[in-house]
């Protein structure tokens, strides 16, 4: 093999054959470019994706929300207190225009998240669900709308697996995903379990020791929840400083409100001889602590998003920097091989025109 080369090797001119070396330098030097390349359009399509998760889950959000006032509504409608039957045609409108958003994301990210087959199964639930729920129990309409709030929730965590929200290298990303998709959406599910419960007992006139040790028990995990909460916030502001000024007064909101909101169910309805609130005022000192738990995810899912946008910017320039300081080398190298090849070839011209003179004289 090595003998069949020579004669073409020794066929190739002089400055053929410094190309062919040039060539030899050239072609690994390309490949690192490439694969270089490749590396960072994996990363930066990495974080596109995770910001895709993060407004998929976003809109995921307002339904998980309406759906769990709605059974709290229904709850206490279904028991007896007529103040809720206009509200809950409102809110079955909301969820309705909630569907209609999904729907439209949906068709814009459902085959890359791979969400299509079970937001379908959701739709078709709520379908059901909504057509049958003025006939129910209060039991029954209950443990339908939990089963339905449990879809939700498993379509969330879905999505964050499919996105690679999950997958975060950043500390300050991941705790913020890690509250505001993980442990947020639970404990607001913890916190809407005991407003539909409870609004339901009052509405009857009386609150079982049953319901007692239903609302006891849910009630009994919202405090580690918020500690966990708060320890990965801490996280956060160690991690990114300049968080804290943007997240702190939704934090405290959501613990003040939230511990205002367990003080009011033990002391007026748990440990109380005579309940002495109505419905309406129990569902609404509920609401407000739960909306405070969503607004603080809506301003971490938003702070996130500006924080994966600033990544992907920051890695696209610096793929342009490498790329332009590439180019520059690769203009200088092929420069240089050119120049060389042309005094080169003038040299072994103006040999041969030498030897040719020579050669007549």
């Amino acid at each position: 093999m090595k003998k069949s080369l020579i004669p073409f090797i020794n066929l190739i001119k002089q400055p053929q054959k410094f190309v062919l070396i040039s060539l030899l330098f050239v072609l690994p030097f390309t490949t690192v470019i490439y694969y270089g390349y490749s590396d960072i359009e994996e990363r930066i399509n990495f974080v596109r994706k995770k910001k895709i998760g993060v407004e998929y889950i976003q809109d995921i959000k307002n339904l998980l929300q309406n759906a769990q006032q709605d059974r709290g509504m229904s709850n206490a409608y279904l028991s007896g207190d007529t103040f809720f039957e206009k509200k809950l045609q409102r809110k079955h409108t909301q969820i309705k225009d909630d569907i209609i958003a999904i729907d439209r994301i949906e068709k814009k990210y459902g085959e890359i998240l791979k969400t299509t087959e079970i937001w379908s199964k959701i739709k078709q639930k709520w379908q059901k669900l909504e057509d049958r729920e003025l006939s129910m129990t209060p039991r029954e309409s209950f443990d339908a709308h939990t089963e339905f709030i449990a879809d939700i929730l498993s379509l969330i965590f879905y999505a964050t697996n499919t996105s690679k929200l999950i997958l975060d290298p950043y500390y300050d990303s991941y705790y913020m995903v890690d509250i505001s998709i993980n442990r947020i959406p639970l404990l607001t599910e913890e916190l809407g379990k005991i407003r539909g419960l409870g609004a339901g007992a009052i509405a009857s006139g009386a609150i079982t020791a049953h319901e007692k040790i239903q609302l006891l028990k849910v009630s009994y995990s919202i405090k580690p929840a918020i500690d966990a909460i708060e320890r990965s916030m801490q996280i956060i502001y160690q991690e990114n400083p300049s968080l804290k000024p943007r997240l702190e007064d939704y934090f405290k909101n959501t613990i003040d409100s939230t511990n205002v909101f367990l003080a009011i169910l033990n002391d007026r309805i748990i440990n109380a001889g005579h309940i002495d609130i109505k419905p309406d005022d129990y569902f609404s000192l509920a609401t407000t602590a739960i909306d405070a738990n969503f607004n603080l995810f809506d301003s971490l899912t938003s702070a996130l998003n500006e924080l994966l946008q600033s990544r992907t910017e920051k890695i696209i320039r610096d793929r342009n920097y490498i790329g332009a300081s590439l180019l520059i080398i690769f203009f200088f190298f092929f420069s240089v091989v050119v120049k060389f090849r042309n005094s080169l070839t003038a040299q072994l011209s103006a040999e041969e025109n030498l030897l040719k003179s020579r050669i007549q004289l």
